[in-house]
Protein backbone atom coordinates (compact mmCIF):
# COMPACT_ATOMS: atom_id res chain seq x y z
CA UNK A 1 0.00 0.00 0.00
CA UNK A 2 2.84 2.56 1.44
CA UNK A 3 4.50 1.48 -2.45
CA UNK A 4 1.27 2.47 -4.49
CA UNK A 5 0.92 5.49 -2.42
CA UNK A 6 4.83 6.58 -3.21
CA UNK A 7 4.24 5.76 -6.66
CA UNK A 8 0.83 7.80 -7.08
CA UNK A 9 2.48 10.67 -5.61
CA UNK A 10 5.18 10.32 -8.00
CA UNK A 11 2.84 10.46 -10.89
CA UNK A 12 1.05 13.55 -9.48
CA UNK A 13 4.00 15.92 -8.54
CA UNK A 14 5.71 14.35 -12.56
CA UNK A 15 2.34 15.35 -14.42
CA UNK A 16 2.66 18.93 -12.19
CA UNK A 17 6.05 19.78 -13.40
CA UNK A 18 5.16 18.67 -16.86
CA UNK A 19 2.07 20.74 -17.03
CA UNK A 20 3.87 23.79 -15.03
CA UNK A 21 7.11 23.45 -17.72
CA UNK A 22 4.74 23.36 -20.75
CA UNK A 23 3.12 26.93 -19.18
CA UNK A 24 6.06 28.38 -17.62
CA UNK A 25 5.96 32.26 -18.79
CA UNK A 26 9.49 32.63 -17.38
CA UNK A 27 11.69 32.25 -20.07
CA UNK A 28 14.70 31.04 -18.04
CA UNK A 29 13.02 27.19 -17.86
CA UNK A 30 15.37 24.78 -17.71
CA UNK A 31 15.04 21.86 -20.59
CA UNK A 32 13.74 19.01 -20.45
CA UNK A 33 16.05 16.03 -20.05
CA UNK A 34 15.64 12.38 -21.11
CA UNK A 35 15.92 11.27 -17.89
CA UNK A 36 13.14 13.61 -16.91
CA UNK A 37 10.81 12.32 -19.38
CA UNK A 38 11.70 8.48 -19.52
CA UNK A 39 9.97 8.56 -16.06
CA UNK A 40 6.85 10.48 -16.81
CA UNK A 41 6.38 7.75 -19.57
CA UNK A 42 7.71 4.76 -17.42
CA UNK A 43 5.21 6.07 -14.71
CA UNK A 44 2.11 6.52 -17.22
CA UNK A 45 3.04 3.64 -19.14
CA UNK A 46 3.10 0.55 -17.14
CA UNK A 47 2.51 -1.85 -20.51
CA UNK A 48 5.41 -0.77 -22.06
CA UNK A 49 4.65 0.68 -24.79
CA UNK A 50 6.72 3.35 -25.34
CA UNK A 51 4.07 5.75 -25.56
CA UNK A 52 1.55 7.30 -23.34
CA UNK A 53 -2.47 6.35 -23.73
CA UNK A 54 -5.65 8.10 -23.20
CA UNK A 55 -6.55 5.23 -20.91
CA UNK A 56 -2.66 5.60 -18.95
CA UNK A 57 -3.58 8.96 -18.34
CA UNK A 58 -7.18 8.13 -16.79
CA UNK A 59 -5.92 5.29 -14.84
CA UNK A 60 -3.19 7.69 -13.45
CA UNK A 61 -5.26 10.79 -12.45
CA UNK A 62 -8.05 8.39 -11.29
CA UNK A 63 -5.48 7.11 -8.77
CA UNK A 64 -4.64 10.79 -8.04
CA UNK A 65 -8.03 11.01 -7.26
CA UNK A 66 -8.32 8.06 -5.29
CA UNK A 67 -5.19 8.78 -3.27
CA UNK A 68 -6.42 12.32 -2.77
CA UNK A 69 -10.13 10.93 -1.39
CA UNK A 70 -8.08 8.36 0.93
CA UNK A 71 -5.85 11.20 2.51
CA UNK A 72 -8.85 13.42 2.81
CA UNK A 73 -11.07 10.41 4.32
CA UNK A 74 -8.09 9.85 6.91
CA UNK A 75 -7.13 13.68 7.51
CA UNK A 76 -10.94 13.19 9.00
CA UNK A 77 -12.27 15.84 6.63
CA UNK A 78 -16.03 16.04 6.16
CA UNK A 79 -15.96 17.24 2.68
CA UNK A 80 -14.78 14.76 -0.59
CA UNK A 81 -16.15 16.20 -3.46
CA UNK A 82 -13.89 15.12 -6.94
CA UNK A 83 -14.18 15.13 -9.74
CA UNK A 84 -14.41 11.86 -12.00
CA UNK A 85 -11.84 11.73 -14.81
CA UNK A 86 -13.55 12.60 -18.27
CA UNK A 87 -12.54 11.43 -21.13
CA UNK A 88 -12.49 14.46 -22.93
CA UNK A 89 -9.77 15.97 -19.79
CA UNK A 90 -7.16 13.38 -20.76
CA UNK A 91 -8.20 13.78 -24.80
CA UNK A 92 -7.24 17.55 -23.99
CA UNK A 93 -3.82 16.40 -22.55
CA UNK A 94 -3.04 13.89 -25.50
CA UNK A 95 -3.78 16.56 -27.94
CA UNK A 96 -1.68 19.05 -26.18
CA UNK A 97 1.66 16.79 -26.09
CA UNK A 98 0.53 14.79 -29.54
CA UNK A 99 2.71 16.54 -31.97
CA UNK A 100 1.90 14.33 -34.58
CA UNK A 101 -1.58 13.68 -34.18
CA UNK A 102 -1.19 9.91 -33.48
CA UNK A 103 -3.70 9.73 -30.31
CA UNK A 104 -0.80 9.21 -28.13
CA UNK A 105 2.05 10.64 -26.22
CA UNK A 106 5.43 9.62 -26.95
CA UNK A 107 9.00 10.52 -25.72
CA UNK A 108 9.50 12.33 -28.44
CA UNK A 109 6.97 14.41 -27.98
CA UNK A 110 7.69 15.33 -24.58
CA UNK A 111 11.15 15.80 -25.52
CA UNK A 112 9.57 19.15 -27.20
CA UNK A 113 7.28 20.04 -23.76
Amino acid sequence: VEDLKRVQQEAIQLEQEMLTSSHSSSSSTEPVTDDFVQAIIEQYDVNDKGYITVEDLKRVQQEAIQLEQEMLTSSHSSSSSTEPVTDDFVQAIIEQYDVNDKGYITVEDLKRV
